[in-house]
Parts: C-alpha cells; structure tokens; sequence
C-alpha cells in the first residue's frame, strides 16, 4: 500500500475515542473503493468544518453520532429504551441559535452530496468494469440495456417489426427549476468538479495524489461556503443558462455517445462507414 494510501485511515477514526466513530448498519460491508471514497470525503469535510469552527465541527459529529444510533434503532433492531439518538439529535439542533442551525444544516447537505457523488462514482466504476468483461464478439451486450431490449424484440418480432419500434422510440427529458429539485448552477458546477476529481484521486500517487487532495479540499470548502439556495429567484433567461449548462457538460456528450454504442452493436465493423442504423430518438 502506498504511503498516502496508509495515511487515509476511516474519516471517523479520530472521532472514536470520543464515542461519536460508530458505523450505521447500512455503512458496514461496503465495497472498498465506495468506502475508500466516503471516507476520504467525510475525512475532508471535518478538515473544512473545523478550519471553518471547531465548534460547528463538534455539533456536526454529536448529530452525526445520534443519527447513526437512530439509524441503527430503525434498521438494525437494536432498539435501547435508555437510548433514543433521534430524540437526542433533535435536542441538541433544538439548542443551538438560528445562526448555527443554518450551517449545520449546510454542512449536512455537503455531506449528503458527498455520500452521493461516491455511490456514482462507484456505480460508474461498477459498470464499466462489467463492460470490459464484455468480448466484442458478443452478440449482445449484456451491459447495455438498450441493447439487450432490442434483442428480445428481434426475437419476439422479428427484424422488420424491431426496427419499425426502433424508429418510433423517443426520448423526452423533462427540466425542472422547482426549488426542491433544482440545484444552483454555482453548486452543480462544484458537484461536478469534486466527482472528477473523486474519480481519479485513487489512481494517482506522489506529488499528483497530494494536488488532487488539494483541489478536493478547496472545492469541498467551496461547496460548503456556497448557499444551496439562490437569495433571489431566477429570471427565465437564468433558468434557461441552467438548463443549457447541463445540456453542456453532460447530455451533448453522453446522448451521442449512446447512439455510437447501439451502431456499433447493429453495425459492428462496419459502423461510421454506413449510415448509422440508431435513429435521432432523442427530443429536447
């Protein structure tokens, strides 16, 4: 194991022998490189809390301590009648002033993002690990449910019927600026850059490891210090720019990519030297 791989140790462990370090069940047998991911995410939010206000960083850890025992009452079944985190949760957010009350709140909802960059970084991994196992003789890609589906539809139908469906298949995302589904551009552009830099961090060694940490504290950080709501609501040109932005960075690479995919199944050899056989089935 490599010396900066040594030095990240659980995010809780500094926090064990204080009796706040304990695991909920649904934190326990966690693939590694998921776990590798959360914790050295959990690790650096503490790092930015603390710099930030030790004192914030200690009502986030008792918080964090009394939901783990929540979650462990409710999912666990290791209900205590002399034990009640959530009750115990809700007290001390009770006790502190408005003020605190908001950062918490925000460092709580870093940490959520944080928790979810790393399941899809891991799920991403995951998958394209499954695709390298994937010979490109295959007759189906297993991995690529469109693939798969179309399949089941040679095979029901017939050839001529598949590729009728196949031309009438259409795909119509749906935006939202709702406030309670609807991310500020400033905190996705952040999201965006921490899961990039999450990606790659275990791959990487020596002076390179120690500049992605960097970067991952000074987005982390930012993150933090970035309001997940918009202190005015946004006009219909800003809502439009959100909406163009994800276009951007994810669906204007991702959508082709998915077309070039399914030709390659169809086509094999000969895909990009014939007309592509996957038609335009996605409508903004």
């Amino acid at each position: 194991m490599a010396k900066d791989e040594q030095q990240i140790v659980p995010a809780d462990a500094s926090i064990v022998e204080t009796g706040t370090g304990r695991k909920a069940p649904e934190e326990h047998d966690l693939p590694d490189k998921l776990k590798y991911d959360m914790d050295l995410s959990l690790k650096i939010l503490r790092d930015v809390l603390n710099e930030y206000d030790p004192k914030l960083l200690n009502i986030f850890d008792t918080v964090r301590k009394y939901a783990v025992e929540a979650s462990d009452e409710h999912f666990g079944g290791n209900a205590n009648p002399n034990e009640d985190g959530l009750a115990e949760a809700t007290k001390v957010i009770d006790e502190i002033d408005q003020h605190d009350a908001q950062l918490l709140a925000r460092a709580f909802t870093t940490y959520f993002h944080l928790a979810n960059l790393s399941e899809e970084n891991y799920r991403v991994s995951a998958l394209r690990a499954r695709e390298a196992e994937v010979a490109d003789s295959n007759a189906v890609d297993p991995v690529n449910e469109l693939t798969v589906a179309y399949h089941k539809l040679i095979n029901e139908l017939g050839p001529a019927k598949a590729k009728e469906l196949l031309n009438r298949l259409e795909f119509h995302p749906v935006f939202t600026a709702h406030p309670t589904e609807a991310r500020r551009k400033a905190v996705e552009g952040k999201i965006r850059r921490i899961s990039q830099l999450l990606a790659v961090h275990n791959q990487l060694g020596g002076s390179d490891k120690k500049e992605n940490s960097r970067r991952l504290y000074n987005e982390i950080d930012a993150l933090f210090r970035t309001s997940p709501i918009a202190l005015k609501k946004p006009t219909p040109v800003e809502e439009a720019d959100t909406i163009l932005d994800i276009f951007d960075s994810t669906l204007f690479h991702t959508i082709p990519q998915v077309y070039r995919r399914f030709d390659d199944w169809l086509l094999g050899d000969k895909a990009g030297l014939e007309p592509p056989e996957c038609p335009a089935f996605f409508h903004p």
